[in-house]
């Protein structure tokens, strides 16, 4: 009886104390796990909202330059001697105004090409010039819509080939076309940007347009995870940053540490069993000895 009474009394606690310890557990779990993702996912969005404000100045600097670049006398010098027919003076003004663009072009170091065209397309001044047999290229794209837009406006055009290109209209005194300016960007300042932005061991950062494509891409790991990601969009153009890590490299130090605490209250579980036979045999143990009295006297009798 008394080994009977032991094991009903540990059969009606154990499986209230396993129940509360596993629900404790699960709950401080789940506590953490939201706390660390909603600190990855704050530290995430102020990671893309400082690189894009980075790129913001970086592309802001290019249109600074394009307007910088066609307010120059040169350029007007230019398309003014071609005007009145000086041909020979048309030619000394476009010599300097190439060793100008050639100049520029090195200061900076970021342009992939420079290109001043005239009022057709063809090129004026073309930075680094081709070999001298090439054939004359043909207008980029964006000096279609150049030539239709208004006096003063300026464009971006479509990233192609790791470049993208910046072109403002050239218009004189009476609001005629007579030109156009366009600097190819070499996105590779802009790449190696993204390449150095490390979120846990492998996640990265990329450019994308509005519709999803990819421009550029960081650092990039297996598709197929669970992805933790935020994004913020540049302001002038059509871009966003975003920064995105698979979720696992986060989450398993947390499962390692839940792991742990499963196996703790396990052992605590197994602790306070051993305390429980312990304690009941404590009280049963007078009991089992009067039941063995009764028995010896009623053998006896």
């Amino acid at each position: 009886m008394p080994r009977t009474l032991r094991w009903k009394l540990l059969l009606s606690i154990l499986p209230f104390v396993a129940l509360t310890g596993s629900l404790l557990c699960r709950h401080q779990y789940l506590l953490a796990k939201a706390e660390i993702l909603r600190a990855i996912e704050a530290s995430a969005r102020a990671l893309s909202e400082r690189t894009a404000a980075d790129l913001d100045r970086l592309l802001e600097q290019r249109r600074n330059d394009l307007f910088t670049l066609t307010e120059s006398s040169l350029i007007r010098d230019y398309y003014r001697t071609v005007d009145f027919q000086l041909l020979n003076e048309a030619e000394d003004n476009r010599r300097e105004l190439e060793a100008a663009l050639a100049s520029f072009s090195r200061r900076t170091g970021v342009y992939a090409r420079i290109r001043y065209l005239d009022f057709s397309g063809r090129a004026v001044c073309m930075i680094p010039r081709g070999p001298g047999a090439r054939p004359p290229e043909p207008a980029p794209e964006i000096f279609a819509q150049l030539r239709r837009a208004a006096a003063g406006a300026w464009l971006s055009g479509t990233p192609k080939d790791g470049t993208i290109d910046y072109g403002k209209a050239v218009h004189d005194e009476d609001g005629r076309f007579k030109g156009a300016l366009v600097l190819s960007y070499d996105l590779a300042q802009i790449r190696d940007i993204l390449s150095a932005i490390r979120v846990g061991r492998s996640g990265g950062a990329r450019l994308q347009d509005a519709a999803g494509r990819v421009i550029l891409e960081g650092r990039s790991f297996p598709p197929g995870k669970d992805i933790l990601s935020a994004e913020a969009g540049l302001t002038r153009l059509p871009w966003k940053v975003v920064v995105e890590a698979p979720l696992e490299e986060f989450l398993a130090p947390l499962r390692k540490v839940r792991d742990a605490g499963i196996a703790a209250a396990a052992a605590a579980v197994a602790g306070l069993i051993g305390l429980i036979l312990l304690a009941v045999s404590s009280a049963t143990r007078p009991v089992g000895a009067l039941v063995e009295a009764v028995r010896r006297i009623s053998a006896g009798g």
